[in-house]
């Protein structure tokens, strides 16, 4: 944003560092929507963030919200990186995550059974 601050921050992961990063990206008057639920904390004080920013809390949207971001992805307009895990590699995976290690969203897959 050239030393000015972010108009929108989207944060889709929502922990601790990443909602800091977001106070500190965030112009002023510009506004946060708070996706992820990590867990984190947002620091809301004077001097955490630029004066008027807003912050919202928004994990939910309408039905015809979610209809118009299915189309969107089908028309390949937006992309999501995901990486299928069995799930006996889910404990593996967090401590991935931990480590920073992760990328996009990880989808725990039950594993099947082979087809006779």
């Amino acid at each position: 944003a050239g030393g000015r601050g972010a108009a929108l921050i989207l944060d889709c992961v929502g922990s601790d560092e990443t909602l800091t990063l977001a106070a500190g990206a965030v112009a002023p008057g510009g506004h946060v929507s708070l996706l992820g639920l990590a867990g984190g904390t947002f620091p809301m004080r004077f001097g955490g963030v630029p004066l008027e920013t807003s912050v919202i809390f928004s994990n939910w949207g309408t039905r015809s919200e979610l209809a118009e971001v299915v189309e969107l992805a089908r028309d390949g307009a937006i992309s999501m990186e995901i990486e299928r895990i069995s799930l006996a590699d889910v404990p593996a995976a967090y401590e991935r995550l931990a480590a920073g290690a992760g990328r996009g969203r990880l989808v725990a897959v039950p594993d099947r059974e082979p087809s006779p």
